[in-house]
């Protein structure tokens, strides 16, 4: 089973990150053409300045019963919010600025906030802890170049709005992880 709840995890965990670094990008690309012009730095900002809000982020999850029910919900919450604000930004700007400072709220649950996770997962095994954690941080480096190069490639391709909409879907996906951890270590529940 954990084996299983590994491959689970870091498959989500890509999902995830992957569509919170591309999602910079595709805002800046779909900015331009949807006529903000100027505010295509702003809107980008909009996405990123919430991960300040990291420790509060922290405490939500610390003091959650369910983890498991946070962390889905954080992708849920991004993903929607994400696709609606690339819907509303031909013509509402404010408003798409509006989900996107959402999408950027639930952005430190998808990061730190599922890497505080994984122990429960592992087990007590430290040596199981370590490799965990070192295969943790390689989802980080496969999200940041991945999600980014999908965006460029799909935008490319189709629209930066569809391009976003596919991340949107990732966070979403990615936060649908189903398996639960091994019953010793069942408070991830």
């Amino acid at each position: 089973m954990r084996t299983r709840g590994l491959i689970v995890y870091f498959a989500g965990a890509c999902l995830l990150r992957g569509a919170d670094a591309a999602a910079i990008i595709g805002v800046v690309l779909a900015a331009r053409p949807a006529g903000a012009g100027d505010a295509t730095g702003l809107l980008a900002a909009c996405i990123t300045l919430p991960h300040l809000a990291g420790p509060v982020a922290a405490q939500l999850l610390d003091r959650a019963r369910s983890k498991k029910l946070v962390l889905s919900a954080a992708g849920l919450v991004y993903g929607i919010a994400l696709a609606g604000a690339i819907l509303l930004l031909p013509t509402m700007l404010i408003a798409a600025a509006v989900g996107l400072l959402i999408a950027g709220l639930a952005g430190p649950l998808l990061t730190g906030g599922l890497s505080s996770q994984l122990a429960t997962i592992v087990g007590t095994d430290e040596r199981a802890r370590r490799r965990a954690q070192g295969m943790d941080a390689f989802t980080y480096g496969v999200s940041a170049t991945a999600g980014p190069a999908v965006i460029a490639v799909v935008a490319s391709t189709s629209s930066p709005a569809v391009a976003i909409l596919t991340a949107a879907g990732a966070a979403v996906a990615g936060g649908d992880r189903r398996p639960a951890p091994s019953r010793r270590n069942a408070t991830l529940r």
